[in-house]
Order: structure tokens, then C-alpha cells, then sequence
């Protein structure tokens, strides 16, 4: 499932590094926890983050997909993310609704359908939690 989540977020990575009006977050450290109905417990990372260079959802690609769609659109007050990307010889198709104030906290659900299934799942549903936990420690990335 983990495989499963990093390709996920590459894909979301790749388009919100296209976006010029995708969310910046505060400058800090960042908890990140993610869960699904496929994981046993959330996954919780911690980021330190630069206002200037941040792109909310940025990750580097994985180099293991081929993406035709790409797009980060506001709508109303939250941000919605689409992709198609082909990962391992499956189309998955994602689209995450992300809202908050990016500044203390954001949250988000993303649903990704894969066509034909990928490792015997034909869709995957994660839900993010954001928070912002102050400044980050000298020398801390």
C-alpha cells in the first residue's frame, strides 16, 4: 500500500508543480497524515516547508508514470486536483478536492479509479490531514 500511496502523491505532485495558483503553505513544519479504508493505520510524515518554494502537494515524480492530464483549478475555496497517469501498464485516474487555509491547516480527500486494476484494486480512496506545527529546528529539511 505504500508503493501504492508514493505513486499516488507523485501523481498529484506532478500536477500541482503546473498549477500558478496552487496553495503555497505557511513557511514551518507540517504534519501530514493520511488514511484509507486499504491501510491498517494512517501514514504520518512531517515536512519542513518554504512558503517561497512550496507547492502543497509537490512531490518528485518516481520516474514509474506517464501522465496525459495534468490540472490544479480553484473552485470556490478549495483547490481540485486531476490526473491520468499510467502507472505500471494501469490508467489511474485520480481527482482530489483539497480546502483550508494552507497557512495552519488543509485537508483533502483524493479517489484514484485504475483501469485495468493495479496489484487487484480497482479504485483507491485516501483522505489527508494537514496542520502546521510551528517553526522548523536549524538545519531541519
Amino acid at each position: 500500500m505504500r508503493v501504492l500511496a508514493a505513486l499516488l502523491l507523485s501523481c498529484l505532485g506532478l500536477a500541482a508543480a503546473l498549477a500558478q495558483d496552487a496553495p503555497r503553505r505557511k513557511s514551518g513544519l507540517w504534519e501530514i497524515s493520511m488514511s484509507s479504508p486499504q491501510m491498517p493505520a494512517p501514514m504520518v510524515s512531517r515536512q519542513c516547508v518554504d512558503e517561497k518554494t512550496d507547492d502543497f502537494a509537490r512531490r518528485p515524480s518516481q520516474g514509474r508514470e506517464q501522465c496525459s492530464k495534468q490540472s490544479v483549478r480553484r473552485e470556490g475555496g478549495n483547490v481540485v486536483v486531476e490526473t491520468v497517469c499510467v502507472i505500471e501498464g494501469s490508467t489511474a485516474t485520480t481527482r482530489g478536492v483539497f480546502g483550508g487555509d494552507f497557512t495552519t491547516s488543509y485537508k483533502g480527500d483524493m479517489v484514484t479509479k485504475f483501469s485495468p486494476p493495479l496489484h487487484g484494486q480497482a479504485e483507491s480512496k485516501m483522505s489527508f490531514q494537514a496542520r502546521h506545527l510551528g517553526p522548523c529546528a536549524p538545519g531541519q529539511k
